[in-house]
């Protein structure tokens, strides 16, 4: 039934019907994309772009969501790109969380269609002023990341980098799952490569983000590369990062607690050893 009536949508042309059956159905993200898909195949560049225009300056939020599904082919038309790209800018700062989850949706497919472009264009956009669109960014990457071509781990992670000293939490969230959640999962070998070398650094943001990054339950899979670096993280005089290396440990210990235990045990010549040691042994207690 859905099928046919995302045909018959696109078989009229008719905006309305489009419009309507978005508002009142209120179909998920998956869905919205095999529409927007149809309505690229069957319908003219400037039509799409017409709907494109309209849907996403529309007042309900869905059909401006629906709209950024069908962005990124009118970007790619020579003459509209300008256009498009302050309608990309103004969907990334949209009021609802849920038009902006699928903007970063738009930057990866651009990114995916024509990653060489798109990567510079992504990097440029690293200064901008609004967290939204550098959130958007480094979820494009996370995204891109899914596809695991190996000759993109060092470009992906290198456009993260960018943002390791942004001020925003909003950013730096987004920074934390991008690494811990997706490229741990995706690039393990070139992201443990980062991690070392951002555990070194000194900014205190830098390494609480590597504490945090391996708080993700993706780290789990990986524990003697986490455990060596957490290691190295003890020593660190501030709370901050200590608190992040707590929140690891307490992660890893989830999956294997007596082997983070002794781990931590054995760490000599560390003076924050014993406090850890009790904060993460009283942790595991409470969870068994």
């Amino acid at each position: 039934m859905l099928v046919q009536l995302n045909h018959d949508i696109v078989a009229k042309l008719d905006l309305d019907a489009l419009t309507k059956y978005l508002i009142v159905k209120r179909p998920n993200v998956v869905t919205q994309r095999k529409i927007a898909e149809q309505v690229i195949n069957k319908l003219e560049l400037e039509v799409v772009n017409q709907y494109l225009k309209i849907l996403s300056e529309d007042e309900n939020w869905i059909c401006r969501s629906f709209s950024c599904y069908i962005l990124p082919t009118c970007f790619r038309i020579v003459e509209n790109k300008e256009e498009v790209r302050r309608m990309l800018f103004r969907l990334a700062n949209d009021e609802d969380w849920r038009v902006r989850e699928s903007v970063a949706w738009s930057f990866y497919k651009l990114l995916k269609d024509d990653f060489e472009t798109t990567y510079h264009f992504l990097t440029d956009l690293s200064t901008n002023n609004s967290e939204n669109v550098r959130r958007a960014i480094i979820m494009a990457a996370a995204k891109m990341g899914k596809h695991r071509e190996e000759k993109y781990a060092k470009p992906l992670l290198d456009v993260v980098r960018l943002f390791l000293k942004d001020k925003s939490k909003y950013v730096q969230k987004a920074i934390i799952f991008a690494i811990g959640d997706c490229f741990l999962r995706y690039y393990p070998s070139d992201t443990f490569v980062y991690l070392k070398t951002w555990a070194k650094s000194r900014e205190i943001e830098l390494r609480w983000i590597v504490g945090m990054s391996l708080s993700m339950a993706e780290a789990r899979e990986h524990i003697e590369e986490c455990m060596g670096i957490l290691e190295g993280l003890s020593f660190d005089n501030s709370r901050l990062v200590q608190n992040a290396v707590l929140k690891a440990l307490t992660n890893l210990a989830q999956k294997y607690p007596e082997k983070v235990y002794m781990k931590v045990k054995s760490w000599d010549n560390n003076p924050n050893r014993d406090y850890i040691l009790n904060e993460v042994l009283q942790k595991i207690n409470k969870r068994v």
